[in-house]
């Protein structure tokens, strides 16, 4: 018995031994590059230089539209490039690995070229502003080109958004440099409170803050 219980001991301390030796060994390449090549194809938006509008009393006040209605189609992201075409200061290289091949890429961009996504809404309420057509473009900065998905983490992006849904949205005119005279005419988001979901008679945000339309444009 003394002399079972001695092996066990000894099989326990031998099994926590391998165990810590190999946590103290060093990742191996191919773990290490792997880890990397997960992240290699996605490029982080440098969010356009807006300011975020945190209350309702200063959305109500600087918004140019606030507009209820359905989002009723997405468009297809596109860069902001004069050609429209990926920028030249990006490349891809091709790497071949044991387990297969892998794409990497270098970039160099300049702070305009972005991508962005447009997104077509009907309206069926007009709060505050003037339209000419029930139909606008609102565009969304962000979206998936190729090998290339860009976020704007401060902003609304293409994926918060679904065709069909029901909205009310605090918008302005797009006078950045970025993205401003490209067309068609367009408006882009002030914050992402300033999309609400309609549930009946209710108006709920990201936040899940609910409210009625009088109680938001009262204040």
């Amino acid at each position: 018995m003394k002399i079972e219980i001695k092996l066990l001991f000894v099989l326990g301390i031998l099994v926590m031994g391998v165990s810590l030796c190999s946590a103290l060994l060093p990742t191996s390449m191919n773990e290490k590059e792997q880890n990397s090549i997960e992240h290699t194809n996605i490029i982080e938006l440098t969010s356009p230089p807006l300011p975020i509008y945190s209350s309702y009393e200063d959305m109500n006040k600087y918004s140019d539209l606030i507009v209820l209605g359905t989002v009723t189609k997405i468009s297809d992201p596109k860069w902001s490039t004069v050609s429209g075409k990926q920028p030249v200061g990006i490349t891809i290289k091709e790497v071949m690995e044991k387990d297969g091949k892998y794409l990497y890429y270098t970039f160099d961009y300049k702070e305009n070229e972005t991508i962005y996504t447009d997104i077509t809404f009907l309206v069926n309420e007009c709060y505050k502003g003037e339209l000419t057509s029930k139909e606008i473009t609102i565009r969304s900065f962000g979206g998936t080109i190729g090998e290339f998905r860009m976020n704007d983490f401060d902003y609304l992006n293409p994926e918060d958004f679904k065709e069909g849904e029901e909205i009310l949205l605090y918008l302005t005119e797009d006078r950045m440099g970025i993205t401003k005279d490209i067309g068609p005419e367009h408006y882009i988001f002030l914050s992402p409170t300033g999309k609400l979901y309609a549930k009946g008679d209710l108006l709920i945000n990201v936040l899940g803050e609910k409210y009625t339309a009088a109680e938001l444009l009262k204040k």
